[in-house]
């Protein structure tokens, strides 16, 4: 199995690892982590481009709770099958400044399948595998269907612009 590895996977939250922890000195926010097991017979590919096996492979996820990464944070955690009121509670105390981590299993978090955007990522000289993504099971970012659009009478397409956009 390779070291380094991305791809899109399927992937479960490991029970009792979603913690949280007061943020590095001179840092934005709190920091938040998790750790995420591979589904067997997921394959990915490592830094040559060749196809790699990952099932079994186990991935800590990393945020910084912020006012702009919250939302993010809280849709990522609840495609864990974390529950709503849990993902508020969780980050709100440790927007507080109540750290540690959730043991309780009635949070959801790692009932569900989800799938996993993990890209090769360099920081500091050293790489690693890094969750990028925390989608639902259904997969990540999907891109939308073209629409072809067909307007009529468009020889003179600047003749609707006011006068100051004409040519």
């Amino acid at each position: 199995m390779a070291n380094l590895f991305e791809g899109e996977f399927k992937a479960i939250g490991v029970k009792e690892s979603l913690q949280s922890k007061e943020g590095k000195a001179g840092g934005k926010g709190p920091e938040i982590s998790a750790q995420f097991k591979v589904q067997e017979g997921e394959h990915g590919v490592d830094e040559r481009g060749q196809k790699v096996s990952v099932g079994g492979k186990t991935l800590t996820w990393y945020a910084t709770l912020t006012e702009k990464t919250r939302d993010r944070i809280e849709e990522h955690l609840k495609n864990t099958g974390m529950k709503d009121a849990w993902v508020k509670a969780f980050l709100d105390k440790a927007e507080g400044g109540q750290f540690g981590s959730v043991k309780n299993p009635k949070c959801g978090f790692g009932d569900v399948v989800c799938s996993l955007s993990v890209e090769i990522d360099e920081y500091q000289g050293k790489k690693k595998s890094k969750i990028q993504w925390i989608n639902n099971a259904d997969g990540g970012r999907k891109r939308m269907d073209e629409i072809d659009l067909e307007v009529e009478d468009d020889e003179d397409e600047a003749s609707d612009a006011p006068d100051w956009q004409r040519e």
